[in-house]
């Protein structure tokens, strides 16, 4: 969608609705009313960049619309557009300082011609505020600074404004494909044809090299990404799903990219326009997902919803042209997996349908959930949120056979009725004697009070949720806590992992640490054994105390300056001297260990004794 923000303001909806449509055509981001009230309500929360109205609206006039938002908004663009020719309106117009004053008569490309130059106009003033430096990689070492393109010997390649407006285009897309009718409408003041944007292109790669810009067939261009030096990073690498998704949507050309999208995550994607098509491919066929546009040309999505007895095997996510909290809220507890919101951008709507199948295709571990709650009503609720996202959902509803559950059954989050007796006390209980990091959710009833949420998170609890609960909020909420319990959960394992790691190398291998001067502040017991010391008589000791003489220094300079200097791993064999006197012989890897500035913390040495196999030889 254009990032423009337009409010619009009509009380004849007749003519309202056809320039609205038009402008939504442009792929505008369009907020429409047919009051001042509302209009006054919606620029609060909409913020937009450009208003329109008509002077006579049901509940006042245009113009002190526009003088009330200018008021809040001075630097906003402002259009009337009317029917009357009274010279006295258009007076109050020009007072005003109205940007245009349009009639009805003409036609819906001439109003958006004007439309387009304003945002035009406003984006040049806008750039011209801040000086633009991107310093962007584009590969084979040429540099886009915002304005033009430097190469390694310096030479400064000057660009058209049409070449700049495309390059930039395409950066601020961040190497996804920018469809034709984008650059279209964006690199020149009036909409450019596809003729003269290959031309634009091919001068580009004349002045650079062919593959700074890729033709992506059929959907539009977008810009090289040779670099991985470059600060400007793009995550185009993921982990393909295999799953069997049907995409129904009624606009054939939307449903045919975004299957094309999703092909890319390794989806295996079947289409269909209507509601009867999709019915008949579910009849012949299963689906792990189903991606469902509530607009349908023969029908509306929710009917297909209601009707559909498989939300639990097969997983629906909605596809709407409208955020609507309520709907939305409905639509969850009915088991849709997830509401979003359709925009025009195919890339991030395909890859925020790839991120909500990615999370629940990989919620298999630490994804537990005891609900212990009085209300089947509740419960079932909970149940229709969360079975769908691939949790292990349980229902009881008394404390002690929860107890003897959690004590053999790990749990993420633990949901109970905040109405039940003890209720704290089993909280504190559970994380006493079983785990501190299960999630505690208590929920109370409508009453809940300042003090109540205050006591529940004394006593343990991470949320304080109101009944009925909302949705989405409650989502969101369990994801998150979900989340965080998963990574105190894996970070556990991980540490249990590199203490076997560590135990087996101990037993193993000659251990050593140092901090940046070379002074020992760690050592293993095959360290001791070894060099015949003591671990009181290594610590803090200069490393060379077991450096035999025989040693060359200029190996030791080299070792230096590739551990310390240039930070690197240096390998070789040394020759040391025990504490009795005697020499012997290891094999030596020494790591500097960096921090997240890169800047070295201190030095790890791994060592083997091959003192018997050096003798030999």
């Amino acid at each position: 969608m254009n990032s423009t923000k337009i409010l619009y303001v009509d009380s004849n909806k007749e003519y309202g609705q056809k320039l609205l449509l038009a402008l939504l055509a442009q792929n505008y981001n369009v907020k429409y009313t047919s009051t001042l009230k509302d209009a006054i309500i919606e620029n609060s929360f909409h913020n937009p960049d450009i208003v329109i109205t008509d002077t006579q609206l049901k509940d006042g006039n245009g113009i002190n619309l526009i003088k009330k938002i200018k008021k809040i908004s001075p630097t906003i663009k402002s259009v009337i557009i009317t029917s009357e020719s009274n010279k006295d309106i258009l007076l109050q117009a020009i007072k005003v300082k109205v940007d245009e004053f349009l009639f009805k008569d003409i036609t819906l490309e001439k109003i958006l011609n004007v439309i387009k130059k304003l945002i035009i106009i406003d984006k040049s003033l806008k750039s011209k505020k801040v000086k633009v430096d991107l310093n962007f990689d584009l590969g084979k070492h040429y540099i886009y600074n915002g304005n033009d393109i430097k190469t390694a010997e310096n030479k400064i390649i000057k660009l058209t404004s049409q070449e700049n407006n495309l390059i930039r285009i395409l950066i601020d897309a961040k190497g996804s494909c920018v469809s034709y009718e984008t650059i279209q409408n964006t690199i020149s003041k009036n909409r450019t044809s596809l003729d003269t944007i290959r031309t634009v292109i091919r001068k580009i790669r004349k002045k650079s090299f062919n593959e700074i810009i890729l033709n992506q067939s059929g959907m539009g261009y977008k810009i090289s990404w040779n670099n991985p030096n470059s600060k400007i990073k793009f995550n185009t690498t993921y982990e393909k799903l295999d799953v069997k998704v049907l995409i129904v949507k009624g606009n054939y050309k939307r449903n045919e990219r975004l299957s094309y999208k999703l092909e890319r995550y390794g989806f295996k994607c079947e289409n269909a326009y209507t509601l009867q098509q999709a019915r008949d491919y579910i009849n012949n066929s299963k689906y792990a997902y189903i991606i469902l546009d509530l607009d349908l040309p023969d029908g509306e999505g929710i009917d297909f919803i209601r009707k559909f007895e498989e939300l639990y095997t097969t997983k629906i996510i909605v596809l709407s042209s409208t955020e609507d909290v309520h709907y939305k809220d409905y639509l969850y507890f009915k088991g849709v997996l997830d509401y979003i919101v359709d925009i025009s951008d195919v890339d991030y709507l395909s890859n925020s349908i790839y991120k909500t199948i990615y999370k629940v295709e990989n919620n298999t571990r630490f994804n537990n959930i005891l609900i212990i709650e009085q209300s089947k009503k509740t419960c079932q609720q909970i149940k229709d949120l969360l079975v769908p996202r691939n949790y292990d959902v349980d229902i009881l509803n008394n404390f002690e056979e929860a107890f003897d559950l959690i004590k053999s059954k790990p749990y993420s989050l633990i949901i109970l009725d905040l109405n039940y007796e003890n209720c704290f006390e089993f909280i504190q209980l559970i994380k006493q004697d079983i785990s501190k990091v299960i999630s505690f959710f208590v929920l109370s009833d409508e009453n809940r009070t300042y003090a109540t949420v205050r006591e529940s998170y004394n006593n343990g609890a991470d949320e304080c949720l109101r009944k009925p609960i909302f949705a989405e909020e409650f989502i969101l909420k369990v994801e998150q806590h979900i989340d965080n319990t998963k990574l105190i959960f894996e970070l556990s394992d991980n540490k249990k992992i590199l203490d076997n790691y560590k135990k087996i190398v101990d037993q193993s291998a000659v251990i050593s640490k140092t901090n940046i001067n070379g002074i020992i502040t760690y050592v293993n017991p095959v360290f001791s054994d070894l060099s015949g010391y003591t671990k009181e008589e290594l610590i803090g000791q200069a490393h060379n105390i077991i450096r035999h003489p025989d040693s060359p220094k200029e190996m030791f300079t080299q070792m230096w300056d590739t551990i310390k200097y240039k930070k690197e791993i240096w390998s070789g064999v040394l020759k040391n001297r025990a504490k009795d006197g005697h020499a012997y012989y290891v094999q030596t890897s020494i790591m500097p260990i960096l921090n997240h500035d890169g800047d070295i913390e201190e030095f790890i040495a791994l060592r083997n004794d091959i003192t018997n196999i050096y003798k030999l030889g």
